[in-house]
């Protein structure tokens, strides 16, 4: 059989973090317990960076290849064609809102939507039996003619490492410079992690495009 090959992967743990500035009169006159608010604040933010620098990435390694998609064949040819059999089976979709929306209004010969529900997760929604995530929508306040949605398809656990160098810290002070004569707490977030392509091949950008009449 054939041998594994190998290759070195360089990373570099990058420090992502911010401080928050809340008065003691939040925490005094709050009923509702404002610190369990404050956590699942930064836990969002802490995922919205890192999709950030995954999606960073995701396009630095298709950039130049990206595929038109433009109808369903187009869709079917990269996972039958496009992606190595072994990833096709592992894959899954990643979208924005109006990519997500494009694919759900897409139809076969049949009439009947290509988009399925998951019968063992009925919020999920699969195509072709691929589960399907959808990202962010980034908007502009550009005037336009057309956009291009992205579409990511393969298995991103085969295609990039994200290497976590330790688990998202919080801190809190009330005596650093600045907080104790305004009566103030800083809230203090850290998060050190680096994103680094692997396997190139094991995922594929999409495109699709839908113009805007004007």
């Amino acid at each position: 059989m054939d041998e594994p090959k190998f290759k070195a992967i360089k990373y570099a743990i990058k420090k992502k973090g911010g401080i928050l500035k809340l008065t003691a009169e939040l925490f005094e006159d709050t009923a509702a317990n404002v610190m369990a608010y404050i956590n699942k604040w930064i836990a969002k933010k802490t995922k919205a960076t890192r999709n950030a620098m995954i999606l960073k990435v995701l396009n630095a390694m298709t950039a130049g290849k990206e595929v038109v998609i433009s109808t369903i064949d187009s869709l079917k040819d990269v996972f039958n064609v496009s992606l190595d059999p072994a990833i096709a089976t592992s894959s899954m979709v990643i979208t924005n809102q109006s990519g997500y929306n494009y694919l759900d209004k897409l139809k076969d010969a049949d009439g009947k939507y290509i988009l399925q529900p998951n019968p063992t997760m009925a919020t999920q929604m699969l195509l072709f039996g691929k589960k399907v995530i959808k990202s962010t929508e980034i908007k502009t306040g550009e005037a336009v003619t057309g956009y291009k949605h992205p579409v990511y398809i393969g298995d991103l656990k085969e295609a990039i490492t994200l290497f976590d160098r330790n688990v998202m810290t919080i801190d809190m002070n009330d005596k650093a410079a600045g907080l104790w004569e305004k009566d103030m707490t800083g809230i203090k977030v850290r998060d050190r992690f680096d994103v680094q392509p692997v396997d190139e091949a094991a995922v594929i950008k999409g495109e699709i495009t839908e113009n805007v009449a004007g």
